[in-house]
Order: C-alpha cells, then structure tokens, then sequence
C-alpha cells in the first residue's frame, strides 16, 4: 500500500507538475498569440503607410513628367527664339552693312552734286562773261 500511496502521490506531484506546465504553456501561447496579432497590426500599418507612399510617388512622378513636358516646351521655344535672334542678327548685319554702303553713296553723291554744282555755277560765270562781251560788242 505504500508504494500505491507513494506512486499516488507521485502522480499528484507530476499531475501537478504537468498542469503548472500546460499554465505556463498557456500563458506563452497567449504572449505569442498577442504578439502575433501585435506584428499583424503593424504589418498593417505599414501595408497603408507604404500604399500612401507609393500614391505619393506616383504623384510626385507625374509631376515630375509635367515639369519635364513643360520644361521641353520651354526648351523649344528657347531654340526657336535664338534660331530667331540668330535670324534677326543676321539681318541686322546685314542691314548695318546697306546702311554703311548707302552712307558711302551718299557721300559720293553730295561731292558729285557740290562738283557738278561748281562746274553749273563756273559754266554760268561764263556764259554770262559771253553774254556780257556779245551785248558789249553788239552795243560798240
């Protein structure tokens, strides 16, 4: 009888020994299982926070491909103004180029015009130094 006293009294201890495990193994489980839910929550957290990035970036993308479209335009209405600044340059120069020759002309043409002026004005002293000696003479 003792030693069914004794195993008794064993089996209590480990029946004990058992239960006080399993507790413990409940108690872990629940840790676990808050922590799970816990990591669950917060995978979450970031599945919306990088679904808010990513909206962000797609925004910030298209804008970027706006700047990029408008600076082109820019760019192109750059090069169409120096082509023209180029163009008008061109033909400043080459207006400032008719302008010396006509200037030159002009100057040809004043002293042509004070010679042939001269020459009138010598041609005129004569003819009336002619005329003046004819009426003299037909007057004699």
């Amino acid at each position: 009888m003792k030693e069914l006293e004794k195993s008794c009294k064993e089996f209590g201890e480990s029946r004990t020994s058992v239960m006080d495990d399993c507790n413990e193994l409940r108690t872990t489980l629940m840790e676990v299982e808050k922590s799970r839910l816990d990591i669950r929550r917060e995978l979450n957290d970031y599945k919306i926070n990088n679904s808010s990035l990513e909206n962000k970036l797609k925004s910030k993308d298209n804008e970027l491909q706006d700047v990029k479209r408008r600076l082109e335009v820019i760019k192109n209405e750059r090069n169409s103004l120096k082509d023209s600044l180029e163009s008008s340059s061109k033909s400043l120069t080459q207006l400032k180029d008719m302008n010396t020759n006509l200037t030159q002309r002009n100057k040809q043409l004043m002293a042509q015009m004070s010679f042939s002026e001269n020459e009138r004005r010598e041609f005129e002293k004569q003819l009336s130094f002619s005329s003046t000696a004819i009426t003299d003479r037909e007057n004699n």
